[in-house]
């Protein structure tokens, strides 16, 4: 049996596509890596062209003395894919896959901190969501990742598929397959579809782990929006999110849009893996946690609207009171040729002049809306 599992890494906070980013990469790293066109499902290929495909990583060793074959393969958006492959005896029980598969993700956590060419990669992306621009975030793993069992015999397939749950498996000429969320188990009468299979297997892998990154990425920044209560440092980024939220937003568009049934290929292993993933749903919470972010940032927007326009009042307020200063002393000289007024009575004519002109305006401007207000009510009654 062997056993290929698909973890996503991400390596910065999600940015768009850039046109050039994987060859600058590639120029920027020494180890051996080869660009190819994406092989993600019809939709996510258009927005993700290419990827940069490290292909002589060197090889894992886990507890269980099996080699592990490894690939490592990067978007152009600041995430990756780690995909494991390993061969296993047929007679291999769940509780075994299960200790096996737990192994693989533990020793890939650690091993994503302290492996220098992920740690290049990183700092490579570094994290556009922040003023400092040499910071960058320490790789990690993103919630959703897939293991797929691929049986030599169909005898192997069926009594592992009995013992992993009583949901019946698709049947096919070519192919036998079984759906569920813990792995997915596969037979191949003619092994030619098994590249295809787990290219779109992995595809799927990859949208659920960026909806569910969204997600939690959403959820993470309202929650830090509504608890910390010193906003400068919010005001000062704000930019940054409006660009994040417009990104996310963006990529939750591109993953929607692509149905999984855009041929026979996706419609047998694509539109089955996200439905076992709830990929739908996913999706769906990702975008209501994005829209209850948006409103946060939007909140923060007005906010900073307020407070230039309470500054701007203030600054009008002094130009005006040196205005009223102004053309009071002017007036006061115009009739003082011999200057026989005393400062302290000028100074009282000048308070007197500004006191009575911001009365009187006040008293204009409420008697302005009273009557827009009554004029409103009138219309209203007329067309009740």
């Amino acid at each position: 049996m062997e056993l290929i599992t698909t973890h996503v890494i991400k390596f910065s906070p999600i940015d768009l596509p850039e046109f050039d980013i994987l060859q600058k990469l590639q120029k920027t790293i020494i180890e051996k890596s080869e660009i190819f066109p994406t092989d993600l499902t019809e939709g996510l290929s258009e927005y993700f062209s290419d990827k940069l495909v490290f292909t002589e990583l060197e090889e894992y060793k886990f507890s269980n003395s099996s080699s592990f074959r490894m690939e490592l393969s990067i978007f152009e958006g600041g995430f990756g894919v780690l995909k494991s492959a390993s061969n296993h005896s047929e007679d291999i029980t769940v509780d075994q896959l299960i200790k096996i598969s737990d192994k693989i993700t533990n020793d890939i956590k650690i091993n994503i901190k302290s492996n220098s060419l992920i740690n290049e990669i990183s700092k490579f992306f570094g994290n556009w969501f922040t003023v400092e621009e040499t910071d960058h975030n320490p790789a990690s793993l993103m919630w959703a990742y897939s293991q797929s069992c691929i049986f030599e015999t169909s005898n192997s397939f069926d009594r592992f598929c009995f013992e992993l749950s009583e949901d019946k498996p698709y049947i096919y000429n070519d192919v036998k397959i079984k759906f569920n969320p813990s792995t997915t188990i596969l037979f191949f009468q003619n092994k030619v579809r098994k590249k295809t299979a787990l290219k779109l297997i992995n595809s799927v892998t990859l949208s659920t782990a960026l909806a569910y990154s969204i997600q939690n990425t959403s959820i993470k920044l309202s929650r830090e929006i509504l608890q910390n209560p010193n906003l400068n440092q919010k005001f000062s980024s704000i930019d940054l999110y409006v660009r994040l939220v417009n990104i996310m937003d963006q990529y939750l568009i591109e993953i929607h849009q692509d149905d999984l049934i855009a041929n026979l290929d996706e419609v047998v292993f694509a539109k089955p893996q996200g439905n076992t993933f709830d990929l739908e749903k996913v999706i769906n919470k990702s975008f209501r946690a994005v829209s209850r972010l948006k409103d946060h940032v939007k909140t923060l927007e007005n906010e900073i609207s307020r407070r230039q326009q309470k500054r701007m009042n203030n600054i009008l307020f002094t130009f005006t009171l040196l205005s009223v200063v102004s053309v009071s002393g002017g007036v006061v000289s115009l009739y003082d040729f011999a200057n026989d007024i005393s400062p302290n009575i000028r100074l009282a004519i000048v308070f007197i002049t500004f006191v009575s002109s911001t009365s009187a305006a006040a008293i204009l401007l409420t008697r302005l809306g009273k009557s827009k207000l009554f004029k409103k009510k009138n219309r209203f009654n007329k067309n009740m």
